[in-house]
């Protein structure tokens, strides 16, 4: 999917210190780029192996200044493999976010990284109910997806969901 979006007088919140943020007007924003996707699913056995693959292009500029508005990732990615067996479902989840901008200058930023999350679910209950557990953050990056405020290093999430 290609896209284009032209917008006047868009309100976007910026820092103007690390503990306070306002809202700011941007008069022209222009925004254009492209999102490819793809999906694979096969079964093999008793098990149903799908991969999803999905890459975005943005380019998110304010026409004044002709600088990338403040974070938006130019590159944005991510790839799910999973595979389902009788009542058991694994999930394999890689995404990268590209550096973003912390400043209307463009001077500052954010590195890019990439996160990495893996979770086993089975179905109990006549599959009314599902227990999972997750492992956020395998490889345990250290990235901030806002500035001066880190992200979770590994984490664990024990989870039940229960359909009505």
């Amino acid at each position: 999917t290609a896209f284009v979006i032209k917008s006047d007088d868009l309100i976007q919140w910026q820092p103007v210190s690390p503990e306070c943020w306002q809202p700011q007007n941007i008069d022209q924003p222009s925004n254009y780029g492209l999102e490819l996707s793809g999906h694979i699913k096969q079964k093999a056995g008793s098990h149903i192996l799908q991969l999803k693959i999905q890459y975005d292009y943005t380019r998110a500029i304010d026409d004044d200044t002709e600088m990338q508005l403040i974070y938006v990732p130019e590159h944005k990615g991510s790839a799910i493999f999973d595979d389902t067996w009788n009542k058991w479902n694994f999930n394999y989840n890689l995404q990268y976010i590209g550096e973003v901008y912390t400043t209307t200058t463009n001077t500052q930023s954010l590195s890019d990284y990439w996160l990495s999350e893996v979770s086993v679910f089975r179905s109990v209950l006549n599959n009314r109910m599902d227990i999972g557990f997750m492992v956020n953050n395998i490889f345990d990056v250290r990235y901030q997806s806002v500035a001066y405020r880190p992200m979770p290093d590994r984490n664990y999430v024990l989870q039940i969901n229960f359909k009505l």
